[in-house]
C-alpha cells in the first residue's frame, strides 16, 4: 500500500506550513496568554481556503476530505492547536450532511470564508458530554422551540455567529442552530484554561430561547446522527492536532539542543 500523499495535499501541507509558520507563530504567544480570539489571522485562514477546506465547492469550499483535512490541522497545530477550532469544521459537516438546502446556502459560504464563525455546544455541569444525563429541553410553542439550558467547557461561544446546540426534544436528542445575539442567550463566565487559550471557553445559559425550526439540523431525535455525522471526522483533526503539537515540540527541543 502506498501512503505517498498525492499532489494536492502534499500542495495544501506546503501552504499551511508556511502560513503556520509566517503567520500564527509570531502572534501565538500572545493571543495564548491572554486569551483573545486571533479575530485577523481566522479571516485570513479563510481566504487561504483553510476554512472551508471540507465543504464542497459549490458552496466556496475546497472539496477535501479527511486527508485533507489532517494535513491542515497538523500544521497548524505545530504553531498553536488553539488555531483550529474544532465547533466550526463540526457545524460544516452537520450541515453538510443533515442540513436542509437553504440551511447550507445560508450558512456554508459564510463558514467557509470566515464571515462567520462556529462553536458546539454539548458540555454540561453534571453531565459532562453524556447525551442519556443531558439537561438542556427544547418544547414546542406556537411554531418555535423554546430552548432551556446550560452549557459549560464551550469554545468560542462569545465569539461566535453560530452555535449548534444539542438538548432533549419531544422526540428525543436534537440540534438547534442558536445566535448569540438573539435573546435569551447569555455568557455566564469566560473560563481561565490551563493551554489553547486563543480558543476561549465558556459557560453560557439559554433562558426561553426562541428559535424557528428552520433553524433545526436534521429531524427530531437524529442528534446522536448528527454528531456522529460531524465528530467521525473532526476526531480524526484531533489525532493530527496532537501529532503536529508533537512535531512542533520535537523540532523546537532539537534546535535547542543544536544551539
Amino acid at each position: 500500500m502506498d501512503f505517498e500523499k498525492s499532489e494536492s495535499p502534499k500542495a495544501l501541507q506546503a501552504s499551511a506550513k508556511a502560513f503556520a509558520e509566517t503567520v500564527i507563530e509570531p502572534e501565538s504567544r500572545e493571543y495564548d496568554e491572554k486569551s483573545l480570539f486571533p479575530w485577523d489571522t481566522f479571516r485570513k485562514m479563510g481566504q487561504e481556503g483553510y476554512l472551508g477546506i471540507t465543504v464542497a465547492a459549490g458552496f466556496g469550499g475546497g472539496n477535501g476530505g479527511a486527508v485533507e483535512y489532517s494535513v491542515l490541522c497538523e500544521e497548524i497545530a505545530k504553531a498553536s492547536a488553539a488555531y483550529i477550532h474544532n465547533g466550526h469544521y463540526q457545524t460544516e459537516k452537520m450541515l453538510a450532511h443533515y442540513g436542509t438546502e437553504a440551511q447550507k446556502q445560508e450558512f456554508l459560504p459564510k463558514l467557509a470564508k470566515g464571515e462567520y464563525l462556529a462553536a458546539t455546544a454539548i458540555s454540561e455541569i453534571g453531565a459532562g458530554s453524556s447525551f442519556s444525563g443531558m439537561a438542556s429541553m427544547a418544547k414546542i410553542e406556537k411554531g418555535f422551540y423554546i430552548l432551556n439550558g446550560q452549557k459549560v467547557h464551550i469554545n468560542d461561544a462569545a465569539e461566535s455567529q453560530i452555535i449548534n446546540f444539542f438538548a432533549v426534544a419531544p422526540q428525543g436528542l436534537t440540534v438547534f442552530l442558536v445566535d448569540p445575539t438573539s435573546p435569551g442567550f447569555t455568557i455566564l463566565e469566560k473560563m481561565d484554561p490551563i493551554g489553547l487559550r486563543a480558543s476561549p471557553v465558556y459557560i453560557f445559559r439559554l433562558q426561553d430561547y426562541r428559535v424557528q425550526e428552520s433553524r433545526r439540523i436534521g429531524e427530531e431525535g437524529q442528534g446522536v446522527k448528527v454528531f456522529f455525522s460531524a465528530f467521525n471526522h473532526s476526531r480524526i483533526g484531533n489525532a493530527s492536532c496532537l501529532l503536529g503539537v508533537a512535531r512542533g515540540a520535537l523540532e523546537k527541543a532539537i534546535d535547542f539542543a543544536k544551539k
